[in-house]
């Protein structure tokens, strides 16, 4: 069982990084998986021996740590 993190390297083109080791593979806009993928963006791809493809949160990070962005707080003045 191979678990990938992906991206979008161009248009039509998906780039699948092994997340244990260098192993890539790249999915084309022809491929059966190609929109299955683009709807489970940010979420980790599972390839069983069976060739049976699953999508799972990313518990592990492998993706890296998130940011949150937080909006300043405006001081207003008060009058009385």
């Amino acid at each position: 069982m191979n678990k990938y993190t992906f991206t979008v390297s161009a248009p039509g083109q998906i780039e699948m990084k092994d997340v244990t080791n260098s192993h890539v593979l790249h999915v084309n806009e022809g491929h059966a998986k190609y929109e299955w993928l683009l709807s489970n963006s940010g979420r980790v791809i599972t390839i069983a021996e069976s060739g049976r493809w699953n999508s799972s949160k990313d518990y592990n990070n492998y993706y890296g740590a998130k940011t949150v962005q937080t909006s300043e707080a405006i001081e207003t003045p008060v009058t009385v």
